[in-house]
């Protein structure tokens, strides 16, 4: 239960935590907080962090995360192993974890991912690794939001994690040549019927009408397992990219029957 309090630090440590009224002895440096809305709180901690530490410093650096992490109450931050080159090696790992501790902002915990350069196909990088030489780096395999398509690579993967007693923290997507046919289908079946809307009577407001009711389809097709939780977002976008060329193809056509010359021409009027 939260209360009111006096937390007392010596040496680096909690020496006393006290309910009642404030010491006049002690530390040296005194931080009132009564009065104030201020909470003490142990430091969260960030299981899945992008630092782009190395080799993306247009993105991120790992001075700058590191002190958004601070800066955000994360005293430890584990942080994923998609950066160039990938860190799928011990190596690369304790000299991130290094330059962290020097820095001396947070605790840092660098991933290994599942396969060698987060390729998808050769877990091998795992099986030269030894569990006591991981306990002070390495606490997570990870292939971030990538997916492993091929069944034996994955169960090879798994088996050295539970050999090395490392969690997995695994993207369960649909991915593959699989997902990416899934969502052509969609996309060309969406398109098509969109189409033969324009090409009839449809105005703004029907054309809307249905535009919200394929959105609603493809929520209703993530939900049954038919298009992957993971590609939403994607899924909505390419509606949104289909309404827009909708609408241009619309406008164009109206555009066009204004246009059109008149089916007859009047006969002339005669001036006897």
């Amino acid at each position: 239960m939260d209360k009111r309090g006096t937390l007392v630090v010596q040496d680096d440590r909690i020496r006393e935590i006290l309910f009642q009224d404030p010491i006049d002895e002690g530390p040296a440096i005194r931080i009132d907080c009564s009065g104030t809305d201020a909470v003490l709180m142990p430091a969260f901690v960030d299981l899945h962090a992008h630092f782009r530490d190395p080799g993306f410093p247009e993105k991120e650096t790992l001075e700058s995360a590191s002190l958004a992490a601070a800066a955000g109450g994360y005293g430890t931050v584990v942080c994923m192993a998609n950066t160039k080159p990938v860190i799928d090696n011990l190596d690369l790992a304790q000299r991130l974890r290094r330059r962290c501790t020097e820095l001396g902002l947070i605790d840092l915990y660098p991933v290994l991912s599942l396969t060698r350069g987060m390729e998808g196909r050769d877990p091998g990088h795992l099986d030269a690794l030894e569990r006591k030489a991981l306990q002070d780096t390495v606490r997570l395999i990870s292939e971030d939001g990538k997916d492993v398509t091929e069944d034996l690579v994955l169960l090879k993967a798994l088996t050295a994690a539970r050999r090395l007693d490392l969690p997995v923290s695994y993207h369960c997507d649909w991915g593959g040549q699989q997902a990416e046919e899934a969502r052509r289908q969609f996309y060309q079946t969406t398109k098509k019927e969109i189409a033969e809307a324009i090409q009839s009577d449809t105005g703004q407001a029907e054309l809307g009408r249905k535009i919200l009711s394929y959105e609603e389809g493809i929520k209703q097709k993530i939900q049954s397992g038919q298009v992957p939780q993971a590609q939403i977002s994607e899924a909505i976008e390419e509606l949104h990219d289909i309404e827009q060329e909708t609408r241009t193809l619309q406008s164009e056509r109206i555009a066009k029957e204004e246009l059109k010359p008149p089916t007859s021409v009047p006969e002339a009027i005669s001036a006897d």
